[in-house]
């Protein structure tokens, strides 16, 4: 927020010399020749109006960054929330799962966990650098990754539950289990 500074008079002096060394390069007027136009009462009026060009396309620009900011830290804000909320909800399903799978479990909820925080670092950093363009081709792939392990964590969950209960209606002991599940998932 905060109020926008109308442009300095250098710096509107600035542009409108840009302009007036454009036109005598592009049209091969001698120097002096420009000076007398700009100084005539048409040359004053342009330069009027680039003052007040200059001086909306630079509030027009403040207002685009004002909005971006407020839209990047709303979508972070949101963004944040709803990965506390997966985080959440994942770590009451890792509980059931660790139960179950103690070990394995908590290496493979570390790296959801480690996922989930590397793009809440990701977002952040994008969102500073107000990249949304950047944003969305990080966030894309961070997601994919995240898929990939999530499907990782669920069929490992399918294989160790579908063999916890082979073992255990065959009386075998949990240490063959573990040696078997280590063999066939990694």
């Amino acid at each position: 927020g905060g109020q926008h500074d109308p442009p300095s008079k250098s710096q509107v002096k600035m542009v409108q010399d840009a302009y007036w060394d454009y036109v005598q390069k592009s049209t091969m007027t001698p120097k002096d020749y420009v000076w007398d136009i700009r100084h005539s009462h048409p040359g004053q009026y342009l330069c009027s109006l680039i003052a007040e060009s200059f001086e909306i396309i630079s509030t027009f620009l403040y207002n685009v960054h004002t909005h971006m900011v407020w839209w990047i830290k709303d979508f972070y804000s949101r963004f944040c929330h709803e990965v506390d909320h997966l985080q959440h909800d994942l770590d009451h399903f890792l509980l059931y799962l660790e139960a179950e799978t103690h070990s394995h479990a908590k290496e493979l909820a570390d790296q959801i966990r480690w996922r989930l925080e590397d793009i809440k670092k990701c977002a952040a950093h994008y969102a500073e650098a107000l990249d949304p363009g950047g944003l969305k081709v990080a966030l894309v792939q961070k997601i994919q990754d995240l898929k990939k392990t999530r499907v990782s964590v669920f069929q490992s969950y399918i294989l160790i539950n579908k063999y916890h209960r082979h073992f255990t209606e065959s009386k075998t002991n949990h240490t063959d289990l573990k040696k078997y599940v280590s063999i066939n998932m990694f």
